[in-house]
């Protein structure tokens, strides 16, 4: 999305006969197709949950672990 040219800011929008709430807007639009696309969306991601990470992720995951409880380790001495 990009922004808006300025010859669409200010009176003209203001003016215009948009709905600025919400509720109206939902009275004026039929919801349901973007209520199906949002149940999809949220069964298709849900089924992306479900798999397993890839090895490299894993892999970099373990890494990530290692190096922080090295810094944990070192930072330990100090505390005492």
């Amino acid at each position: 999305m990009g922004t808006l040219p300025l010859s669409l800011v200010g009176d003209e929008m203001t003016n215009s006969k948009v709905p600025r709430d919400r509720s109206s807007v939902a009275a004026a639009v039929d919801l349901r197709p973007l209520e199906a696309i949002g149940r999809a969306l949220r069964a298709h991601y849900d089924e992306l949950l479900q798999e397993p990470l890839p090895a490299r992720v894993e892999e970099l995951l373990s890494q990530l672990d290692a190096q922080d409880e090295a810094a944990q380790e070192r930072a330990e001495p100090a505390d005492k």
